[in-house]
């Protein structure tokens, strides 16, 4: 039973899509998050967007800021691939997660090795 679980999993980890990138392949930061941080990530970049062509409107905000976000739509089998590729390509990877313990950037050190120096996770029950 065992090794038939095994092969279910191994074909699911080949027909689940990738993690979706939104933005460029390369640039400052590199966002990763699944669930609902995907609206809160992709609004900031909208307001980033506004700022550049409006800078009075948030002067704050770095101008020449490159960012992007790859959202895991499926966690388990969980696919790191595309993110140790992206990885490299970045000068910071930042995990953004609604918990406490950052579950999917244990997941992926886990499965994948892979490490995040720094991580946004909001766990007050309120959205970003």
């Amino acid at each position: 039973m065992m090794e038939k679980r095994m092969r279910k999993e191994q074909f699911l980890l080949k027909e689940l899509p990738e993690p979706e990138l939104f933005g460029d392949e390369s640039g400052d930061i590199l966002f990763v998050g699944w669930g609902s941080v995907k609206s809160a990530v992709l609004d900031s970049f909208d307001i980033v967007k506004s700022q550049k062509s409006e800078p009075e409107a948030h002067p704050t905000l770095a101008k020449n800021l490159k960012c992007s976000y790859l959202h895991y739509e499926y966690v388990w089998p969980l696919k790191t691939e595309r993110l140790i590729k992206l990885k490299q390509n970045f000068k910071r990877v930042v995990l953004i997660e609604n918990n406490y313990l950052g579950q999917l950037g244990n997941l992926l050190r886990m499965v994948g090795g892979i490490e995040f120096e720094q991580r946004l996770l909001k766990y007050d029950g309120r959205g970003f």
